[in-house]
């Protein structure tokens, strides 16, 4: 049962980490959109990244929530952001 439980959890996982592959105009628009919003992104993502680490410094979050607001931050710095983002609007 254990077994059962782990290779359910792993697949799980695995699925949310794969990043959906979107073909057509859509794709494209939002692909060339996110390129030029990019940069924007990419101040607000450092503005974070240095609060995070004021807060885990000044210890009002743990070292474990410090973890996994970066690990987001650098999810959304690999790309695909915008459409996440849009996707979870939509819904």
């Amino acid at each position: 049962m254990i077994q059962s439980n782990l290779e359910l959890a792993m697949c799980q996982v695995k699925k949310n980490m794969q990043v959906k592959r979107q073909d057509g105009l859509n794709a494209k628009l939002i692909g060339l959109l996110e390129a030029f919003l990019d940069a924007g992104d990419a101040v607000k993502r450092r503005k974070t990244d240095n609060s995070i680490y004021k807060d885990l410094v000044n210890e009002r979050i743990s070292i474990g929530r410090a973890i996994l607001e970066l690990q987001e931050l650098n999810k959304r710095q690999k790309g695909g952001w915008l459409s996440k983002r849009l996707a979870r609007e939509t819904h």
